[in-house]
């Protein structure tokens, strides 16, 4: 089962089951449970822009 960490505009982080994106939130991470907790615990001080990649590191096309 894939998981997604999902970010809003205010910062807050969730964490999906699925690749839905959720209402007011925008997907920034893909894999498993435990890789999106970490990247929801450890998120870096960068804008979420900056750091959408998928689980394997590769970055997001924005045009997707």
């Amino acid at each position: 089962m894939t998981y997604t960490a999902q970010i809003d505009r205010h910062g807050n982080i969730i964490v999906c089951k699925g690749e839905v994106e959720r209402s007011g939130y925008q997907i920034f991470c893909w894999g498993t449970y435990n890789d999106c907790l970490n990247r929801k615990v450890n998120r870096p001080s960068e804008q979420p822009a900056r750091w959408h990649t998928r689980s394997n590191g590769q970055p997001l096309d924005t045009e997707e």
